[in-house]
């Protein structure tokens, strides 16, 4: 409540610290609050069924100072939820959350992130976080490593909303914000999972925000231990958690509109997106998945599948650039074959392209690939394909680019344990598989540019195919000669794994 002088009779400021595990940094932790200049803080610590003596060490220090609100909790709940235990309890007008084994670097942040809620009345005001420091193990130096995402936090932005800027959403972190504690109550506003729970949790204040700041000073100093809940081993718990923390991501911005594509927020799902495609198929979370059960697996995809088209999420929204990404799987169209595949729920398509998204140098090609692609494009399949779509293809005839000379690209990324089947009957394979050739050939709205890839490849098919006057013409400018060919094909592709009207 304020009073007539305008101050308020609680804290400025809850600082909410989970504890679990943390006996060796949490003093640190704690010292780096009670050092800040603004002296008008609770600082809230939940200790979640903490195996050590963490809570030894809290007690010690609340005995000296009285802002220190020391919770024990009976049951484990996970950090997320702990968090909202405290949140219960708090009483500042802002709320600032960190985990007991960061620290806050510069004394004098949470005076100036209040000063700039104050003035522009924001929501939300976020700090930095320059670093990383990074434990190889306890006790040792740590290596401080640069975050990429903070480039785009370099300058003091006052008063914005967050439509003014869909980058803002590149950085995950929810505890780089300083929360109004009456903006997170008037939203219901909570964490809804113990792990993995800082997407859901930040997206669903931004979107709910009225106005934000961005402050360019750093705020917290992330320990990234050598024993943390992130770099232990994967279970299925924890892929589980990533798929329920997409649903909930998409279903924020589901409800805000931001699907439609006239929506001022949809480059910011965009972003979004893009992000999850990066961390579910080609970092640790699929490779995971694929060592389990085919349930599990089917599992995966289903949710991840579905996930995808709510979000109407297709090649065309990829955005390049992200902190984080793979620059050499982004340039050979890896990450645009995977959400075809996700867009036609095909999950060998997105299998394809997270194993074989990389085209060869030319001469890398394995001699007995390279056969075996010289015999299929000497075989043309007939009028007896049995794909209800083959023959849609065969009759758009295009100086002999029938299937049988799309599908030859997917000869490169056949899976090892296939390749007998390729080679024994290339046709019957390509038919089966032929979606794959068309998705392969033509992922974005430039449907020529991924020819410059396979120039040897296509070069070796005109050949066979008794049409080898036309290799100078396509070896000294691929794009312009797969050009003449694109509309008709770029059509088909386009009705059969993109959207409606996507590809035009």
């Amino acid at each position: 409540m304020a009073t007539d002088t305008g101050q308020t009779d609680g804290p400025r400021v809850s600082v909410i610290i989970p504890v679990h595990g943390v006996e060796a940094y949490i003093e640190d932790c704690i010292a780096s609050v009670q050092a800040q200049d603004l002296a008008s803080l609770e600082i809230i610590t939940v200790n979640d069924v903490s195996p050590d003596d963490a809570q030894r060490v809290i007690d010690r220090l609340a005995a000296d100072d009285p802002r220190i609100r020391p919770m024990v909790l009976t049951e484990n709940v996970g950090q997320g939820f702990a968090r909202n235990r405290a949140l219960e309890v708090a009483t500042g007008e802002y709320v600032w959350f960190i985990d007991g084994d960061d620290w806050m670097p510069d004394p004098g942040f949470l005076s100036r992130a209040v000063a700039l809620a104050d003035t522009t009345a924001s929501d939300m005001v976020r700090g930095r976080k320059l670093y990383h420091a990074v434990e190889r193990k306890p006790g040792q130096p740590l290596r401080l490593v640069a975050d990429e995402a903070e480039q785009r936090f370099s300058e003091t932005r006052a008063g914005i909303a967050l439509a003014d800027d869909p980058f803002i959403l590149e950085s995950w972190h929810f505890w780089l914000w300083l929360y109004r504690r009456s903006f997170l109550e008037d939203h219901g506003i909570r964490f809804a999972l113990t792990q993995m729970e800082e997407r859901p949790f930040v997206v669903e204040a931004l979107l709910r925000a009225d106005r934000i700041s961005l402050l360019a000073v750093e705020a917290t100093r992330y320990r990234q231990r050598a024993q943390s809940t992130m770099r232990r081993a994967r279970t299925m718990e924890d892929n589980a958690r990533l798929l329920q923390n997409l649903a909930l991501v998409v279903d924020s911005f589901d409800k805000s509109g931001a699907v439609d594509r006239a929506s001022p927020l949809r480059a910011h799902l965009n972003v979004a997106m893009t992000q999850f495609l990066e961390i579910l198929f080609f970092r640790e979370a699929f490779a995971d998945v694929r060592t389990r059960s085919q349930s599990d697996r089917d599992a995966f995809w289903r949710q991840a599948s579905a996930a995808f088209r709510r979000a109407a999420f297709t090649p065309a929204d990829i955005v390049p650039g992200l902190a984080g990404q793979n620059d050499a799987a982004l340039e050979a169209h890896a990450y645009h074959l995977a959400v075809a595949g996700l867009g036609a729920d095909d999950p060998a398509v997105t299998t394809l392209a997270v194993d074989f998204g990389f085209p060869p140098e030319p001469g890398e090609v394995p001699d007995e690939l390279a056969r075996a692609l010289a015999d299929y494009a000497a075989h043309r399949p007939g009028a007896h394909a049995t794909h209800r779509n083959a023959s849609t293809v065969v009759n758009y005839g295009l100086f002999g680019w029938r299937l049988w000379c799309l599908a030859p690209m997917l000869a490169l990324v056949v899976p090892h344990a296939q390749r007998a089947a390729f080679r024994a009957e290339p046709s019957t394979y390509a038919h089966r598989h032929w979606a794959r050739g068309v998705a392969l050939a033509f992922p974005t709205r430039d449907p020529a540019r991924p020819f410059r890839f396979w120039m040897p490849v296509f070069a070796r098919i005109l050949a066979a195919q008794g049409l080898a006057g036309h290799v100078p013409r396509f070896r000294r400018d691929p794009v312009k000669f797969v050009r003449t060919l694109a509309t008709p094909l770029e059509r088909l592709a386009g009705r059969l794994l993109f959207p409606a009207g996507e590809l035009r």
